[in-house]
């Protein structure tokens, strides 16, 4: 399998199980990760030796999935702007530049502790 093959499902993955956290809960995802185990440990990553190993890690946080309103995003997106503003990549800068427009006139949530939110992997630090 080549590599930008094996990169595409661990992004994939990633997000689904995001996502699953998000909408079904700690037990559904674990349970999701157990019957796919095998599959999962089949995938190599940077950061942990395989999908399943990080994936389970994602899980055990006791952060939140993902933000649930546009203010929680903004937070979120602010706390995190400056990797996005300094990226090598002109793709990536065009995307702030647009995140920055779409968040314009939204209210900062003061209550929001941005480092309290999941980051994938694959977004920039």
């Amino acid at each position: 399998m080549s590599s930008f093959i094996i990169l595409h499902h661990i992004i994939l993955i990633d997000k689904l199980v995001l996502v699953t956290l998000k909408e079904f809960g700690k037990e559904k995802t674990t349970q999701w990760l157990e019957d796919n185990k095998a599959h999962l440990t089949s995938i190599p990553t940077d950061f942990y030796d395989n999908m399943y190993q990080y994936s389970l890690r994602t899980v055990a946080t006791n952060m939140k999935a993902t933000y649930q309103t546009m203010e929680e995003a903004k937070v979120f997106f602010n706390h995190n702007k400056k990797a996005f503003v300094e990226d090598t990549e002109e793709e990536v800068r065009d995307f702030a530049k647009l995140m920055e427009f779409f968040y314009t006139g939204r209210k900062l949530d003061t209550k929001i502790v941005p480092s309290e939110y999941v980051v994938s992997f694959h977004d920039k630090k």
